[in-house]
């Protein structure tokens, strides 16, 4: 008891030592349902966050930290600045607990705060962490992502499946449940609330959309039948969460961004997400097929890398990337070689809509970008 009032005081000495720079906080409780003390070392954390944007990362507005909580619930408020607050976005709330950096709690469900209508205090309920336990703070809003794959040389084992089909069509998140129509089929058919599909649900909210209205998503994710006698309906599951699109429809809009002149800004490569910093322009990958035949460049903001590149149908092949030479700092030059290596062991491409992937020989995901705004 006395670690547990030690534990929650600290937390509210966060809150005091932070009350002088913000304004705001939003308050919730966080539980989970396992009977399970934790020993000394476990650290909680709470997290408010912009999720405003499906298609780039959520930003922190605020964040409370416990030391040794001991068992749940656990009792938090966090500090934020209200001018950062704007009445049009989506703000959200994300839970986790750690023991000596690896996680064994989190959130798994959206957590809507502060405004279109959503509370200023939460209630969460925590779930373990599934299949192997994370070793790094999680994206706390799931957006448009790539696979986190081996790159340039590293051999993907045998036992790693084939990834699942890209399906793309129309998602509707209702009280009773959520529903995908296929743009392929016309098929209209329950989601399941396995795999990505909190990712997916998290960037509907974020679209801006009211419950019951269809936005188009694509994901990785498969057809089942649930009965082998067909009395129940098959169902889809959400094994990979890609993009939502709002105000797109099921009409192919590649022709208006094709792979080659269009410019593509860089997202992702490999594990390693990207945007720019300040000023600084997107990171970029441009394809071009006139003058002295395909030519691409690219650039993570420092030095810009170029040279030829083959194209066949869906194959992909990039030559040998010259470079400028200057010298870079740590991240951008992390980014730099990522972006070599990518480059180095790509052999295909796919686009759904304005999102381009491009994939190894075995078509699993190297980099993810998006297409450049229009003028």
């Amino acid at each position: 008891m006395i670690r547990r009032i030690r534990a929650i005081a600290a937390g509210m000495c966060l809150l005091s030592g932070a009350a002088f720079a913000a304004d705001g906080h939003v308050s919730g409780t966080a539980t989970y349902r396992e009977r399970l003390i934790l020993p000394g070392g476990a650290v909680f954390e709470a997290v408010l966050q912009d999720v405003s944007r499906a298609d780039a990362p959520a930003v922190d507005l605020g964040r409370i930290t416990i030391t040794d909580p001991m068992g749940p619930p656990y009792i938090f408020a966090i500090p934020f600045e209200k001018t950062a607050i704007d009445d049009r976005h989506v703000y959200a709330i994300r839970a986790m607990l750690w023991l000596d950096g690896e996680l064994l709690f989190t959130t798994d469900t959206f957590h809507p705060v502060l405004t279109r209508g959503a509370p200023d205090s939460v209630e969460m309920m925590l779930v373990k962490a599934g299949g192997t336990v994370a070793t790094a703070e999680p994206e706390l809003r799931p957006r448009a992502r790539a696979r986190i794959v081996p790159v340039a040389g590293e051999e993907v084992p045998a036992d790693v499946p084939a990834p699942p089909p890209l399906l793309r069509g129309f998602v509707v998140f209702e009280a009773e449940g959520a529903q995908f129509s296929d743009c392929a089929t016309g098929r209209v058919l329950p989601l399941t609330k396995n795999g990505d599909f909190a990712a997916l649900e998290h960037a509907y909210v974020a679209a801006g959309h009211e419950p019951g209205g269809p936005v188009l998503a694509s994901f990785e994710g498969e057809v089942v039948d649930t009965d082998e006698d067909d009395d129940i309906d098959p169902v889809v599951h959400v094994r990979r969460f890609v993009g939502v699109w709002p105000d797109k429809s099921c009409e192919p809009e590649q022709g208006d961004r094709p792979l080659v002149e269009t410019r593509w800004e860089i997202i992702q490569l490999g594990e390693l997400g990207l945007d720019a910093e300040g000023e600084q322009a997107m990171p970029f990958l441009h394809l071009q097929a006139a003058g002295n035949g395909p030519r691409f460049s690219a650039s993570v903001g420092c030095n810009t890398l170029a040279g030829s590149f083959e194209l066949d149908g869906d194959k992909l092949r990039f030559g040998h990337a010259m470079t400028t030479l200057m010298a870079c700092p740590e991240a951008q030059a992390t980014a730099e070689a990522a972006l070599g290596k990518v480059l180095e062991a790509a052999r295909g491409w796919r686009i759904a809509v304005d999102r381009l992937e491009l994939v190894d020989e075995d078509g699993m995901v190297l980099a993810a970008l998006m297409a450049a705004p229009m003028e």
